[in-house]
C-alpha cells in the first residue's frame, strides 16, 4: 500500500544525511547557497555551554554560518549559555523553545531577523543583551524591542512577575509574551495600538487585563490559554479582534464593549458585531446553557470553542456556523440546529464527544472539512436533502455510527470523510455521487454493504477508498449497471455485485444524463476538449472541492489545459467529472 511504502522511504531517509546537509563537530548544517549555511541542529544530549562557529569547512568548501534554523535547539533543557557569532543574520521559528537552562541571550550586531516565538517557554530567560551596535534591535531593561523602541518584540519569560510596558510602545509583536508563566501583572502603555497574534498566549498567571483606550487591534490567539483572566473590557477604538483572541480562557466570565465602539457590541457578557447579527465570542467561564438572540444570523469562527455548554438554543434566522465554532464542546449532548441553516464551517463541531444524534436541516448545502470529526458518541446522522458535498474528514472517527445515507444532491464525498467509523455497517450513496475522495471509508472495519444508486460508477480518487476490503463486501447497484461497475476502478473488486436497486427516476438524473460531451486527448498533454451548446462560464474543482480555475466557453468546441488529476466541471446547468492522466 502507498502508506507503507511512504513510511519505508521516510525511515530510510531518516537514517542518512540529506544531500544538502552535513555534520561537523556535532553541529548539523544545511546549505543555503554556494557559500552560506544555517545551523539546523546540534547532536548532543547533554548541552551546557556551546559556541556556534562563524564559518565551517566541508569537503574543501568554506561556508559562512549565517542563520540558526527553525527549532535547531528546541527542547535543549540543559543548555545554559550559547555564543552566537557576528556572522548570524537570522534566528528562526522556535529555535530555542523550552531551553529552560538559558538565563540570558546576547545578540550580535549582525542579526537582523528573529522569529517572535524563537524563545517561547524559556522559563529562566531573564534578559537580552546586545553585543555591539545592532541596526535592527534595541534592549530596554532586558526586553527586546525594535531599533525605534516602539515595537516590543520578546519579553524574556524569566524576567519577573510584573511588567509595565514603556510609554511610546505602539505594538506588541507576535508571541512577545507567549508562555511567560511567571507573569501575573501587566500594565499597558497608553500609546499601544496593536497586540499581535499569540502575544500573551499561555500566560496562565495573568489574572487581570486592562486594555488601553488607545488600542485598535487584537490579534488571533492573543490571549489564548490565559486561564486566570475573568473579564475583558473593549474600548471604543478597537476595530479588529482576532477570531480566537480569547479561546481557552477558562475563567473568562464576560466581555464588555464600550457603547461608542463602531464595530463591536456586547450583550450580557457575550461579544457580538455592532448590529448583533454575528455572535463572535461566548466566554468559556460564563455558563453551561445559552439562548442565542433572535437577531443573530451567523455564528463566528471559534465563538463557543471549548466551552462547557451542555445545551444551546439557536435562533431560527441563523444561516451559517463558522469554523471551530463549537469545536471541543465535549459536554454538548444535543443539537437542534435552526431550519434556515445553510453552511456548517470547517471543524465546526469536531470533538463534540457527547453528541449522540445529528439531524441536519434541509437547507444545509455545505458540510465543511472535519465538521463532525471525532464525535465519538454519534450514533445517528441524517444528512440534509440539499447537501451538495461532504467535506474531507467530515465524520472521521465517529466510531459508533452504524449506517449512513448520502442524499441524492450530493456529488462529492471528500477524502477520509467517513474514515475510522469503525462501527459503520452499511453505506448508501445517492444517485448523483460521482466522485469519492481518497480513504473516504478507510478503517471502517465492520463495513459490509455498500448501496450505490448512481447508474454510472463514481470516480474513485485512489484504490484505498475502502482500504482494499472490497473482497469481503457486497455492492448493490441499479438494474442494468453491471457492466459499468464490473469494469470500474475499486468497484470491480467487490466480492459480490448485485444489480437489484431500482433505476433512478429520470428527473432525479437531471445534470447527469444531460451533460456536455467531454473528451480527454492524451496526445495533447492533458488537454480537455469540452463541447458546449451555448456560451457559458464553467468552474473546475479538484476532488477536495477547491476551485482551480474558471473559463468562459464559446458555443462548440473548447479546450481546457489541466494537470493530471480528477476534476468536477460545473457549467450553468451541467455537472460532469473527468480524469486527466
Amino acid at each position: 500500500m502507498k502508506k507503507n511504502f511512504l513510511l519505508f522511504v521516510l525511515l530510510v531517509l531518516a537514517g542518512r544525511m540529506s544531500a544538502e546537509e552535513f555534520e561537523v563537530d556535532r553541529f548539523t548544517y544545511k546549505v543555503l547557497t554556494d557559500n552560506t549555511v544555517e545551523v539546523s541542529s546540534y547532536n548532543s544530549g547533554a548541552l551546557l555551554d556551546i559556541e556556534i562557529p562563524s564559518s565551517v569547512t566541508n569537503n574543501g568548501t568554506k561556508y559562512s554560518v549565517t542563520s540558526i534554523g527553525d527549532y535547531a535547539f528546541s527542547g535543549c533543557g540543559s543548555l545554559t549559555s550559547i555564543t552566537v557569532p557576528n556572522s548570524i543574520v537570522s534566528i528562526g521559528n522556535g529555535t530555542f523553545n523550552y531551553c529552560n537552562g538559558l538565563t540570558f541571550f546576547s545578540l550580535p550586531e549582525s542579526v537582523t531577523s528573529i522569529a517572535g516565538n524563537a524563545f517561547a517557554g524559556c522559563s529562566k530567560l531573564a534578559s537580552f543583551e546586545l553585543d555591539g551596535t545592532n541596526t535592527e534591535f534595541s534592549v530596554v531593561d532586558g526586553v527586546l524591542f525594535n531599533k525605534e523602541k516602539d515595537i516590543l518584540l520578546i519579553y524574556p519569560a524569566g524576567k519577573g512577575t510584573g511588567y509595565t510596558i514603556p510609554e511610546g510602545t505602539v505594538e506588541i509583536g507576535e508571541f512577545a509574551f507567549s508562555e511567560s508563566a511567571m507573569l501575573t501583572d501587566i500594565e499597558f502603555a497608553g500609546t499601544l495600538v496593536k497586540i499581535g497574534d499569540a502575544a500573551f498566549s499561555k500566560c496562565a498567571g495573568l489574572t487581570e487585563v486592562n486594555l488601553p483606550v488607545s488600542l485598535i487591534s487584537i490579534g488571533d490567539k492573543a490571549f489564548n490559554g490565559c486561564k486566570g483572566i475573568v473579564s475583558v473590557s473593549i474600548s471604543k477604538a478597537v476595530s479588529s479582534i482576532g477570531k480566537s483572541a480569547f479561546i481557552n480562557c477558562s475563567q473568562l466570565m464576560a466581555v464588555t464593549v464600550d457603547p461608542e465602539n463602531m464595530d463591536y457590541s456586547s450583550l450580557n457578557g457575550v461579544l457580538y458585531d455592532k448590529q448583533q447579527t454575528t455572535l463572535l465570542l461566548y466566554p468559556k467561564g460564563k455558563g453551561d446553557n445559552y439562548d442565542i438572540p433572535v437577531s443573530v444570523n451567523a455564528i463566528g469562527d471559534y465563538a463557543f470553542y471549548g466551552t462547557n455548554l451542555t445545551s444551546v438554543t439557536f435562533s431560527k434566522s441563523i444561516v451559517s456556523i463558522g469554523a471551530y465554532a463549537f469545536a471541543d464542546c465535549s459536554d454538548l449532548s444535543e443539537l437542534n440546529l435552526p431550519e434556515d441553516l445553510e453552511i456548517i464551517g470547517d471543524d465546526a463541531f469536531e470533538y463534540c464527544t457527547g453528541l449522540e444524534k445529528l439531524v441536519l436541516p434541509d437547507k444545509v448545502r455545505i458540510i465543511g472539512k472535519y465538521a463532525f470529526m471525532s464525535c465519538q458518541s454519534l450514533k445517528e446522522v441524517t444528512i440534509s436533502e440539499n447537501a451538495e458535498e461532504v467535506g474531507r474528514n467530515a465524520f472521521w472517527g465517529c466510531k459508533k455510527l452504524e449506517s449512513i445515507v448520502i442524499p441524492d444532491k450530493v456529488t462529492m464525498i471528500g477524502d477520509a470523510a467517513f474514515g475510522s467509523c469503525r462501527g459503520l455497517i452499511e453505506v448508501t450513496l445517492g444517485v448523483k455521487v460521482d466522485t469519492i475522495g481518497s480513504m473516504a471509508f478507510s478503517s471502517c472495519s465492520d463495513l459490509m454493504v455498500v448501496n450505490s444508486r448512481n447508474p454510472e460508477p463514481p470516480v474513485c480518487a485512489a484504490e484505498d477508498i475502502f482500504d482494499g476490503n472490497e473482497s469481503v463486501m457486497t455492492l448493490h447497484i441499479p438494474e442494468d449497471s453491471d457492466e459499468q461497475y464490473k469494469d470500474a476502478l475499486v468497484w470491480k473488486n467487490f466480492k459480490e455485485i448485485i444489480a437489484d436497486l431500482e433505476k433512478p427516476a429520470p428527473d432525479s438524473m437531471v445534470g447527469l444524463e444531460t451533460r456536455a460531451s467531454l473528451i480527454v486527448d492524451s496526445s495533447k498533454n492533458g488537454c480537455v476538449v469540452l463541447i458546449s451548446n451555448k456560451e457559458q462560464t464553467v468552474c473546475v474543482y479538484d476532488v477536495n472541492g477547491k476551485m482551480v480555475r474558471s473559463q468562459m466557453l464559446g458555443k462548440g468546441m473548447n479546450e481546457l489545459a489541466l494537470a493530471d488529476g480528477i476534476y468536477i466541471i460545473k457549467g450553468d446547468s451541467d455537472s460532469l467529472k473527468v480524469i486527466v492522466r
